[in-house]
């Protein structure tokens, strides 16, 4: 029997737009007057990106019951969790329900390539990848019809960093590592016929709904 694989939504709590935009705002206010500069990969505004972002790791943090940074001080960092086992993770999110798990591709130079980091080449022929590598990078939809977050999986450093997954998604992005949903890591469930027969009709995938709607952010 193959194990039923767990597609995790987030009912959202009362008030999470509310806090969720006033963070980002913050944020966004922050980052710009210290001038961090970011690093989005479509052309969204500022504003959005960071948005997306709190989003993202609000999902992330009521899905895995992991505390998140609430703070809105400068970040030049990518890292948004340390799971346990010391696992650095990195949250990306998007409202486009079908969209790519998506890491924006930086200029690097070859002394001071991050240990570990592949020699990857971007389309002009330059070294590119990202300053601080994570261990996981995991992708949150935003369904805000149904005020649902979705966590939709995860992909290893090697997974996703790597020639093959380098591209530029349309028009006007700029170029970056991306993975389908489809080849992204979800968590698995335990071989039970209860389980396995909830699963058949939706291609071997049971909807787990953690319902936080009733609770309120202050």
């Amino acid at each position: 029997m193959t194990a039923p694989i767990a597609r995790l939504h987030a009912k959202l709590p009362k008030g999470w737009l509310k806090q969720a935009r006033a963070e980002a705002s913050q944020r966004y206010s922050s980052n710009r007057a210290a001038g961090v500069i970011n690093a989005k990969v479509g052309n969204q505004s500022n504003e959005k990106t960071e948005f997306l972002g709190v989003c993202g790791e609000m999902g992330y943090s009521l899905i895995w019951g992991v505390q998140r940074d609430e703070t809105v001080c400068p970040r030049h960092g990518s890292i948004d969790f340390i799971m346990p086992g010391g696992i650095k993770t990195e949250v990306k999110a998007t409202d486009y329900l079908t969209g790519h798990l998506l890491a924006s591709a930086k200029e690097l130079q070859e002394s001071t390539l991050p240990a570990g980091h592949p020699a990857i080449r971007g389309a002009k022929g330059g070294l590119i990848g990202v300053h601080q590598p994570a261990d996981h990078y995991a992708l949150i939809l935003i369904d805000g019809h149904k005020e649902e977050l979705i966590y939709a999986g995860y992909a290893t450093f090697a997974q996703l960093i790597n020639q093959e997954t380098v591209k530029r998604m349309k028009t006007g992005y700029k170029e970056s590592f991306a993975l389908p949903q489809s080849v992204l890591t979800l968590p698995t469930l335990p071989c039970t016929d209860q389980l396995a027969n909830a699963a058949q009709e939706r291609g071997n995938e049971v909807r787990i709904v953690l319902d936080y709607s009733r609770i309120a952010y202050a």
